[in-house]
């Protein structure tokens, strides 16, 4: 009450300040028992954070598997390395006496 008193003189001029029916309103305490609806942003908020969990925890899941594959393949070809190579066959090496059976002249 007081500071509508207050408010109501200006101070610097000590002339009385209207006060209109709408400022009075804009001062008038809320009612406690009316209840706010927030459900809708509240439910939002769950979806949307349920869908980035998903999210995540796909994209988590989905790099595991991928680190499993990896290292299962290393595991698998882990000793190539010793294995024994095929070496090139070696050419065969013929003689000047050998030659004559293998080239067949042809006759004109």
């Amino acid at each position: 009450m007081l500071s509508l008193f207050i408010d109501a003189f200006n101070f610097n001029t000590a002339q009385p300040k209207r006060v209109s029916v709408v400022n009075l309103k804009k001062r008038t305490m809320k009612n406690p028992f009316i209840k706010e609806e927030h459900d809708g942003g509240l439910i939002a908020g769950l979806i949307i954070g349920a869908i980035a969990t998903a999210g995540i925890a796909y994209l988590y899941l989905q790099k595991r598997r991928q680190i499993a594959e990896a290292a299962a393949y290393a595991k698998e070809h882990a000793k190539d390395y010793l294995k024994d190579k095929a070496h090139p066959l070696k050419k065969h090496k013929t003689d000047v006496h050998d030659l004559e059976s293998i080239v067949t002249h042809q006759q004109m």
